[in-house]
């Protein structure tokens, strides 16, 4: 996967879509790690 921003932004390729999406996925990873360590201290934390 290419991941040069000047290689897009000299194709024409807005800013907006070079750096956005790649936010926005960063984002939903941060709250996936959370929560999976969330529910992993909850069944550490009462477990039988």
């Amino acid at each position: 996967m290419v991941e040069d921003p000047a290689l897009f932004l000299s194709l024409e390729l807005s800013a907006f879509w070079l750096w956005i999406p790649r936010v926005i996925m960063a984002v939903i990873a941060v709250h996936l790690f959370d929560l999976y360590y969330k529910i992993k201290l909850y069944n550490t934390r009462f477990r039988l």
